[in-house]
């Protein structure tokens, strides 16, 4: 893989991160988590943690947490984070600039899906046109 702004320092302070005290949490995050490490974002970035998962037999898939967005983001651009299964977004919720909101209630239906599917989980930076 090519290393970029995005990509130099993945799994550490770039990327999908595991949290203080290995309690089995992580953030996901875009750009970096180094003070005074920038990059310039626009709509469409994104970071995506996803793994297969056997959904036999399951009716809900569930991310919990918190999205807190910077202050400093600025007209109709807002952070996303949505949950999606085989590429499909099922559930989204976005945040404005300075806001932070639980995502407790974020879930797909997965009553009627048999098998193995991709379900990813995703932080990307849109345009909300508004």
């Amino acid at each position: 893989m090519e290393l970029d702004a995005f990509t130099s320092d993945l799994g550490r302070s770039q990327g999908r991160v595991l949290g203080p005290g290995n309690d089995g949490r992580a953030v996901l995050v875009l750009g970096d988590l180094q003070l005074r490490r920038v990059a310039e974002l626009t709509p469409g970035n994104f970071v995506e943690a996803q793994q297969h998962v056997d959904l036999t037999g399951e009716r809900i898939v569930r991310a919990r947490g918190s999205l807190s967005v910077p202050d400093d983001l600025v007209g109709a651009l807002a952070w996303e984070v949505s949950l999606s299964i085989d590429g499909v977004k099922r559930a989204w919720l976005r945040v404005r600039g300075g806001q932070t909101k639980s995502i407790d209630d974020l879930a797909a239906n997965v009553s009627r899906d048999r098998g193995v599917h991709m379900v990813a989980i995703r932080l990307e930076l849109i345009d909300t046109g508004g």
